[in-house]
This record gives C-alpha cells, structure tokens and sequence, in this order.
C-alpha cells in the first residue's frame, strides 16, 4: 500500500512541478554599459500562448486531481521574506476550517510536499535555460532530432 501512495506521491510532483516550470517568472540579465540590469520576462505560459503553441503536462490519475485543485485554492505557496515560502501546517489548517474540507493526515503530508516542490520550481525555473520537468515523448524526440542535426552541421557533416 506504501508503495501505491508513493507511486501517486510521484505522479503528482512531477505535474506540480510541470506546472512551477510554466507559470514561473523568468529572469534575464543585460548588460547596459558597465552595469547590468535584470529583466523579468513573461512566463513560459505566457509566451507560449502569444505563440499559440501547446503547453503539456505529465497524465495526472483523475483520482488526484482534487489536491491539485487544493493547491490551488491555497494559492500553492505563502510568501515569505526572501520569497515564497512552502505552506504551513497553520495556513492548510485554517483554510480547511474555513473551507469544510475535512484532510486526512496524508493529505495535509502530501500537499505540503507538493508545496515545497512547487517553490522550489518555480525558483529554478526562474533561469530561462532551465529545461522542463517532463515533456511529452514525441517533444522530446524532435528535440533530441534537432540536437542531432545541430551537432551535424557543426561537425561538418
């Protein structure tokens, strides 16, 4: 049974931190004479709407989609003085009282988790090289095809 959770534990991460890798806050920095300034850019999602290309997530069990949705609801993170923070015991607790949800233990381990692994994506994701947590396997070939045909022509071939 341990195993089944941990399984499912899994499977969540990762789309928490699909969804991190997306909606983070990209940063830049240019180099204006001597100094250099830092650029917020728009986020992965932003962009890729402009460009009305497909934003892709890992499958998620329809069984959990209900503690993203929690995530969700709790705003995914709290904010803290350097920055986001994980979710605490007491913000869940207070939202659950005041929302009638009723989390069992697992839950409440669970979405602090995928809290703190939200936060810490979307902190990394800040760097614009950072590649995503998952891509869709056809994605990933014509990625991997393209680095090919790249290190060809370089190689003069």
């Amino acid at each position: 049974m341990v195993k089944f959770y941990a399984g499912l534990a899994d499977e969540l991460i990762l789309y928490i931190r699909q969804l991190a890798w997306w909606n983070a806050s990209q940063k830049r920095t240019d180099k204006v004479g001597r100094s250099e300034r830092e650029v917020k850019l728009p986020s992965r999602a932003a962009q890729a709407l402009e460009k009305d290309a497909e934003i892709y997530y890992p499958p998620l069990a329809p069984e959990l989609g209900y503690l993203v949705e929690y995530l969700q609801r709790l705003d995914f993170i709290e904010p803290g003085a350097a920055g986001p923070v994980r979710l605490s015991f007491t913000e869940i607790r207070s939202w659950a009282l005041l929302s009638g949800v009723q989390l069992k233990p697992w839950e409440v381990d669970l979405l602090r988790k995928m809290s703190t692994e939200f936060v810490s994506e979307v902190n990394a994701a800040e760097n614009p090289q950072r590649p995503a947590p998952w891509m869709p396997v056809d994605a990933l070939q014509e990625k991997q095809a393209i680095e090919r045909r790249i290190k060809d022509v370089l190689r003069g071939g």
